[in-house]
């Protein structure tokens, strides 16, 4: 129960970089300028919310690992910082992908879309803590049947 409640403060009380300045409709950049400019920050610091924090799955019955999923989602989704899954992927596999990938840097943005990174860097399809329901090989397929050679895009 601490647990959630140390994750619904973080989730209430954003602290945002640029939140002295008042935002207008007049301060909107482009996705490329900002995705450049960016300020970047740890997840973990930023959330206050450590992968330490976050019991292996194995640890948890099913309706306190829903309940924690469904926290950290929302967590992530006010930082700005999506988890997004283009496939079913059982609830404690998405849970385990977040607690094993939560020290991460993100960019803090204020107008577009971050997205939580589900694999390490150097993994290959598989290896990331989704197993077989890597995203990567989703994408890959979609590619593939789009003809488009160009992977470096996505």
């Amino acid at each position: 129960m601490q647990l959630l409640e140390d994750i619904a403060s973080s989730t209430e009380n954003v602290s945002w970089p640029f939140s002295e300045k008042e935002v207008n409709i007049w301060d909107w950049i482009p996705d490329d300028e900002e995705e450049r400019n960016a300020p970047v920050r740890n997840l973990e610091e930023w959330t206050g919310i450590s992968r330490e924090m976050l019991p292996p799955e194995s640890m948890l019955n099913d309706d306190m690992l829903i309940r924690l999923l469904n926290a950290l989602k929302e967590l992530l989704d006010e930082h700005n910082w999506y988890f997004i899954l283009q496939t079913d992927v059982p609830e404690r596999i998405q849970y385990e992908t977040i607690r094993q990938n939560f020290n991460q840097e993100v960019k803090v943005k204020r107008w577009h879309d971050g997205f939580f990174q589900m694999c390490t860097p150097g993994t290959t399809y598989g290896e990331c803590t989704l197993g077989e329901y890597c995203q990567c090989a989703f994408f890959a397929e979609l590619f593939k049947e789009r003809g488009n050679e160009d992977e470096e895009d996505w």
